[in-house]
Order: C-alpha cells, then structure tokens, then sequence
C-alpha cells in the first residue's frame, strides 16, 4: 500500500496538484467569509416536514435530520473550522517562535529547560491533550482555540530552535556579533526572517491537523456548542441516522477530508520550493522502488539540515 501511495503521488503532476489544492481553499475560505451571503437557508432554519431529503434544485446537497440545509451548514461550518484552525496555529506560532528563539539564543540552562519542557508536552498526542485541556476548560469556540494552540506550541518550539541553530552558524550572523549587534537585534533582523520559509510549511501543515483535531473535539461534544454549525458535531449528529440518509454524514466528512487534503498538498508545494533537494529525494526513492517520504516528513528527519519538527 505505501509503494502504490508513493507511486500515486509521483504520478501526479505537482502543479495539478497544487492548483487543485488553492482552489479548493480559495472556495472553503469563500464559503466562510461570505456564507451569511452565500448560504440559501439559515444554518438552524428545522423543516421536519423535509428531513432526510436528498439534493434536489431547493437543497443542493440534501437535508439532514432536522429538515436543515446540509449545504448553509457547510458554509457556517466553515467559519468555525478556520477561525479556530487560523487562530490555534497561530497562537501556537507566537508561544513557538518566541520559545524556540529564547532557547536558541539564551544560556544553556534556558534551553534546556524550554527544551524538556516541549518534550513533555511532545510525550502527548495534540488530540489527547486537547481533550484533556478541553474537560478541564469548558466547551467554547475560543477554549478549543486555547487548547489546540497550547497543545501545538511544542512543534513550533522545536522547530524554530533547530532551525535557527543552523542559521546561528551562518557568517553574517557571525559578522553581526563580532560588530557588536545586540542580540535581540540579531534574533529578529538576521536570524527569523531566513526561516520563514521553514516556518510557513509547518503552519500549511499544522492548519490541516487542526482542521481534524477541532473536528474530533466537536465530534465527542467537547467544541462548539449546538446550534452553530461545525463539520465534526454535523456528523456526530447525524451517525445515528446515516442507514436513513447518507448524506448529513457524507458531505461534512467529504469537506474534512479535501481540507485537509488540499492543506496537506500545498504544505508539500512550499516545501519543495523551499528546498528543491526533497522533490529530487523524493524523485530517487520512487525510481529505485522505496519508500518515498513526502517534503513535510523529510523536514522532520532528524538529520535534516533544515530542522526537525
């Protein structure tokens, strides 16, 4: 399975893939911007008289067990996954990068104490720790965003320190503190700017993961609260009727699923533009018949010069 995956992939035209990917976002993040505009029905307007119907011209993708249009669900749905994908990563990103950069550039002591610190929270799956800080917390929009982003602040962590321990050793870096450059001012002109590349695939990558991690808290009735919209508690709600209709399950799952899937592809795209040797690595491993690591996993070897995760 994992060779006829690795072949599928070098089969696939990048920039097919790529272009796929953008405009599946570019819609997804229409849709939630502008589905107050977009959406034909409310998303908690109930006919009973109409439960389980499937698309037609009035509902395009069908009703679910409410009589509620499953298309306006999926609009507002939307609204929920990204602000609290865009908003947990990027908290992650500011506790990450801010963490990441004291241990790569303060006293021994210092990061090591950072370090071990992300370690432990490395020890815990982000979704079980979300779960757990969730119980603790409360089920609200802004405590998923809490949650989540604490419970992904670790890869950040590591990431930025590993790859700023390479940009530490660079020349210019060297000139700057042989001139006498404070180091504050060294970390934020000289060092973070020339791993934003790096940085930028982790945060395409780390979207996609939330997407599912918030899905699974709103799944188990731990994220957002009924009657908002969420993909994950439309599908939770809708498991005990899908032997009368499909499709109050289908459609969410569909959109879960080419979320992240779009997220993943791009997050591969910057990847192999930010360093051209993974689309040559991954081109080698394939013709020869192993195992083909996508660009994301091959920054995250741990002997990557670009840092692991």
């Amino acid at each position: 399975m994992t060779h006829l995956f690795s072949r599928m992939r070098a089969l696939a035209a990048p920039g097919v893939a790529t272009t796929t990917s953008i405009v599946i976002l570019v819609i997804v993040v229409l849709s939630a911007v502008f589905a107050g505009i977009l959406a034909p029905y409310p998303q908690d307007q109930a006919d009973l008289v109409k439960r389980f119907e499937a698309p037609s011209a009035q509902h395009w993708l069908g009703t679910d067990e409410l009589g509620r249009d499953i298309l306006s669900r999926l609009m507002y749905g939307a609204q929920v996954s990204l602000f609290v994908s865009v908003s947990a990563v990027a908290l992650a990103m500011v506790v990450g990068i801010a963490l990441g950069g004291i241990a790569a550039v303060g006293p021994s002591w210092v990061q090591t104490a950072i370090l071990r610190f992300a370690d432990v929270l490395l020890g815990f799956p982000e979704i079980l720790m979300a779960i757990v800080l969730m119980a603790i917390l409360g089920p609200s929009i802004l405590n998923v965003v809490l949650a989540v982003g604490i419970a992904y602040a670790p890869r950040f962590i590591r990431l930025t320190w590993s790859s700023l321990l390479v940009v530490r050793e660079q020349t210019y870096v060297e000139a700057a503190r042989a001139a006498g450059t404070r180091t504050a001012t060294i970390l934020f002109r000289h060092m973070l700017p020339n791993i934003l590349p790096v940085l930028l695939v982790q945060i395409t990558l780390s979207l996609g993961h939330v997407v599912l991690v918030e899905s699974a808290l709103s799944f188990l009735g731990l994220g957002v609260q009924p009657p908002q919209a969420s993909w994950g508690s439309m599908i939770n709600s809708a498991q005990l009727y899908i032997s009368q209709s499909p499709y109050p399950v289908l459609f969410p799952g569909l959109a879960i699923m080419l979320t992240v899937l779009a997220l993943n592809f791009l997050g591969d795209a910057l990847a192999e533009g930010g360093d051209p040797r993974l689309r040559t690595r991954a081109a080698d491993s394939t013709d020869v018949g192993v195992d083909a690591k996508t660009p994301a996993a091959a920054l995250a070897e741990p002997g990557s010069t670009r840092g692991g995760i």
